[in-house]
């Protein structure tokens, strides 16, 4: 018995490194095949990097449209992370409204939020589509206001913008 489950247990393995290696091949050949290194957003036109959950209403802005809303001292900033990852580090005077907690954390932040006022979100980095959700919540509460950055906390970090480390202000 045992000699049969160690040639089953070799035929599953060799089916799924092959499987593995045809998915690669079939991958890299496609004209649909993803990038298994680097960004997997879209460039524009402009060469402005779109993600790849983007649809017709998301409003999104580069890094530099940020940082004058960031400058304009009018803006919110909403960080879409876990908790602990906004801990770490996050905009300055960014509150920590989690994606994932959602419905859960939007009654302790509601206070601090305007309708009137414009709110950018982001998260991690430019493959992070966390931030596009958030937004799409957002305006389903109400706030219609709502722009994603999309280089999020990594772009951020890299040009050597103001950030901050700890729990929601």
């Amino acid at each position: 018995m045992q000699k049969g489950f160690g040639k089953t247990a070799t035929q599953a393995l060799l089916i799924i490194l092959l499987s593995g290696v045809v998915g690669i091949v079939y991958n890299a050949t496609s004209s649909k095949g993803i990038s298994l290194i680097g960004h997997w957003a879209e460039a524009d036109s402009t060469g402005f990097l779109i993600p790849l959950s983007y649809q017709k209403g998301d409003s999104l802005i580069t890094l530099a449209e940020a940082i004058t809303k960031y400058q304009s001292q009018n803006t919110i900033f909403l960080d879409a992370r876990y908790k602990e990852d906004y801990e770490l580090g996050h905009v300055r005077g960014a509150i920590n409204l989690s994606f994932d907690d959602f419905y859960e954390l939007l009654p302790e932040v509601e206070e601090r939020l305007s309708k009137e006022k414009e709110i950018v979100t982001y998260c991690g980095e430019i493959d992070c589509d966390i931030s596009l959700f958030l937004g799409r919540l957002l305006k389903e509460e109400g706030y219609e206001r709502v722009m994603v950055m999309v280089q999020g906390w990594e772009g951020w970090t890299k040009a050597g913008l103001p950030t901050s480390k700890g729990p929601n202000p």
